[in-house]
Parts: C-alpha cells; sequence; structure tokens
C-alpha cells in the first residue's frame, strides 16, 4: 500500500518535528521502512513503504537518482516494470536495484510526464527535479490510488491520506457541499473535493505541475477515456483479444517478492481471476 507525504514551503523552512509527526500519522500504511529526505530547507518529502517488489533496503523512498537530481516517492505498483526497464536499459540508462520504484523514476527523469503513457499499474506520486525547480505529481488513470493536497499562498502539502495534510496546514473546515452529497445519495470521490474545504484530490488521470521558484501550480489531465478509439473487432475478435489482455493483466499482477493470495467474494470477476491464475500456474498452492 506505501503512504508518502510531501510539504513545499514558500516562505519558512520547513519544521522537521512537526514534519515526522505528521508521517506518523500514515505509518499504518507502510510497516517495513519509514525515511524522509530534504529537498532544500523549504521542502521535505517522508514516506512509509510496504515492500512487495525487491525488498532490499536500496528501494527504500524516498528514492533518489544516482546523480541526486531526482527524488521520488510512490505508492502503487508498476505492473509492467521488468519490459520498461529492458526498454529503458535500451537507450543507454543504468539500473542499481530490481524495483519498479527506479523504472518509474528514470522514466520520469528521461521522458518527463509523457512516460506516464507507458505505464500498466495504478499508481500516485511527487516527483522532483531539482535542476528545473520543478515538483511533478500525478495518479493512475483510474484513480486507484489516493492523492490529496493543500495549495495556499503558503506553499504545497501533499499525501496518500488527509490526516497528515491537516496535522502540518490545521485546516479543518468542514466542506458542506460534500456532506450533503455523501449523506444524500453516499457519493464520494467523484469531485477534486473532499469533506475539508481546503483539502483537494487529483482526479483519476490528471497530474499537477508546481515551480519550487515561482509558486505556480497547474493541473492537467494525462488520460482521457475520449482518447481512446472504438474497436472495429468483430465479436469473436473482440472476445480473443479480451481474453489475451485479461490473462496478461492477472499474469503481470503476479509479479510479487512477497507471497500471493487471492480474496475471492463469490462472484464472477473473482473466480474468473482464480481460474486463469490456476490456468497460468498449474501446480503451484494458491491460497
Amino acid at each position: 500500500m506505501c503512504g508518502f507525504l510531501g510539504q513545499i514551503n514558500r516562505y519558512n523552512t520547513v519544521n522537521k518535528l512537526a514534519f515526522d509527526d505528521a508521517l506518523q500519522l500514515i505509518s499504518h500504511r507502510g510497516p517495513d521502512a519509514c525515511d524522509t529526505r530534504s529537498v532544500s530547507e523549504r521542502a521535505f518529502f517522508g514516506h512509509n513503504r510496504l515492500a512487495i517488489l525487491d525488498l532490499d533496503d536500496a528501494s527504500n523512498q524516498p528514492f533518489e537518482s544516482s546523480c541526486g537530481n531526482f527524488i521520488l516517492i510512490y505508492n502503487g505498483e508498476i505492473y509492467n516494470y521488468i519490459e520498461l526497464r529492458k526498454y529503458l536499459e535500451g537507450l543507454g540508462l543504468h539500473f542499481r536495484t530490481k524495483s519498479d520504484t527506479e523504472v518509474l523514476l528514470n522514466g520520469l527523469s528521461h521522458f518527463g510526464i509523457d512516460f506516464l503513457q507507458k505505464l500498466e499499474g495504478m499508481f500516485s506520486f511527487g516527483f522532483i527535479d531539482k535542476e528545473k525547480n520543478l515538483l511533478i505529481c500525478a495518479r493512475d488513470a483510474f484513480g486507484i490510488k489516493p492523492f490529496y493536497f493543500d495549495r495556499s499562498e503558503g506553499g504545497l502539502v501533499f499525501s496518500s491520506e488527509i490526516r497528515p495534510i491537516r496535522s502540518l496546514t490545521g485546516q479543518g473546515q468542514v466542506n458542506q457541499s460534500v456532506f450533503y452529497d455523501f449523506l444524500l445519495d453516499g457519493s464520494y470521490d467523484h469531485s477534486n473535493e473532499t469533506f475539508f474545504s481546503s483539502i483537494k484530490s487529483l482526479g483519476a488521470g490528471e497530474y499537477l505541475n508546481y515551480c519550487l521558484e515561482t509558486h505556480q501550480c497547474k493541473i492537467q489531465k494525462w488520460f482521457s477515456y475520449k482518447d481512446i478509439s472504438k474497436s472495429t473487432e468483430n465479436y469473436d475478435a473482440m472476445v480473443s483479444h479480451t481474453r489475451e489482455i485479461l490473462i496478461d493483466a492477472v499474469y503481470k499482477h503476479l509479479r510479487a517478492d512477497v507471497p500471493v493470495s487471492l480474496a475471492l467474494s463469490g462472484g464472477l470477476d473473482s473466480s474468473g481471476i482464480t481460474g486463469i491464475v490456476r490456468h497460468l500456474l498449474p501446480s503451484t498452492e494458491i491460497q
């Protein structure tokens, strides 16, 4: 699961003790490692890690490039990281770990936001390019992994959960319209609004550019369903193609350096996935 916290101050230095306390509020998201990294006196990154791929300490976050110019905090998993690593190595990029974290960092450092189009996975992250004084934050196409932020005159605070943001900013004013929608029909996370008026949620398929020098912030889409063309295949071809995609997705989801289990609800989807796992791993005991 993992959890991250980032703070960019415009006028004051970051209070390290307050930052550490706020990071501990999401320690339940990552029991395997906890660390912070100073980007500058006015910028701090923190991360709690749940280790799934490459359990070595070298893959802990905040993850810094060998040149020291790029720093990443990230929650999620890039399922096609093995294929992307080979692709990036072919371009001359070097790796010191076997993690998907380093694949994401190297891809962003080389391609920028365009690298997101190559990803198969669920993710949210904060990525800093110190040379360009640029922070890039993004959320996966379906909005599976959470990303919350509070942008004000004093800077930017972002996290995997709302509690650390409130701890650092003291913001707690209730967003009455969100409460109304929730109490009326149970709807939530259908917009960028949250239960607190100053705290927003980065939308599915969105990314945020934040200049550390001017403190200008811009949010844009990197993914849109409107860009997906309709299939021209006939029914049988569509069924065969969908089956191939589903089997490939399950195959890549099984990649882990820890034991994998399946959660059965009794529905068609979880039963179908279990059947695919048995097809892929006919002699392996399934938990």
